[in-house]
Order: C-alpha cells, then sequence, then structure tokens
C-alpha cells in the first residue's frame, strides 16, 4: 500500500505541472492576438461590434475552468497509463506515432467510448515529455 500512495502524489504534480503549460500558451496567445487586433483596429472582422465586459470575464473564467478540465483528463490518462498500461502501447516513441496517435485522440474522442483510450495514449505521449522537465 506504501507504493500507492507514492504514486498518489505524482498525479498532483503531473496535472499541475500540465495546467500550468495550458494556462501560459492561453494567457500568451490571447496577449499576442489582443496586442496585434488593439495595434491594428481596422483589420478587426466585426469592426461595428463591441463585446461587453461581463461576457469577456464569463469566457475567461469558463476557459480556465475548461483548461482545467483538459488538464486533469490528460494527467489522469497518463497516470493510469503507467500504473495499469491502459492504452495502447507503442514500442517506440517517434514523432509518427505521437502525431497519429493524437489525431486517433482528436477524432474518436467525440466518437464514443474509444476515445477514452486513444487519449489516455496521447496524454501518456505529452506528459512523458512534460515529466521529463518537472
Amino acid at each position: 500500500m506504501p507504493g500507492l500512495t507514492i504514486d498518489l502524489i505524482v498525479l498532483p504534480r503531473l496535472f499541475f505541472a500540465i495546467y500550468a503549460t495550458l494556462l501560459a500558451c492561453y494567457l500568451g496567445t490571447g496577449l499576442v492576438v489582443t496586442k496585434l487586433n488593439r495595434r491594428r483596429p481596422e483589420r478587426k472582422i466585426q469592426n461595428d461590434r463591441v463585446t461587453p465586459m461581463a461576457q469577456s470575464r464569463r469566457d475567461l473564467r469558463q476557459s480556465i475552468i475548461s483548461l482545467a478540465a483538459i488538464a486533469l483528463s490528460f494527467s489522469l490518462g497518463s497516470w493510469f497509463y503507467d500504473q495499469f498500461g491502459w492504452g495502447f502501447h507503442i514500442k517506440q516513441m517517434t514523432t509518427l506515432n505521437t502525431v497519429l496517435s493524437f489525431a486517433a485522440s482528436m477524432y474518436y474522442t467525440t466518437r464514443g467510448s474509444i476515445g477514452c483510450i486513444a487519449s489516455s495514449t496521447t496524454s501518456a505521449s505529452i506528459s512523458a515529455s512534460i515529466a521529463g522537465i518537472i
């Protein structure tokens, strides 16, 4: 039983590492796009429409919650793959394997329960990369 406790400690660290990465990408992209839009307002697609601040705050809050759900899915998928071997087993990790696994997870996630298996394999691939930097 002590081994299980040690293995459970990895889960929150993995979640926070993935969540921090997703949040940094989201906020960085948002800041860049906002800066570009303010620099050239005439290029905005809907010039006559101004988004209310309450709606922007609501959308930001919901995006942050959604990123947490995505990080939880990735971290749980990686943890179950590491602990129990659930998912497809790749003999050798290559760029092609990772891209195909990611494409399969994106396709099957919206089409049924096989998406859970594909997602756990993709999350294991991605979190293995992230775990190398923790």
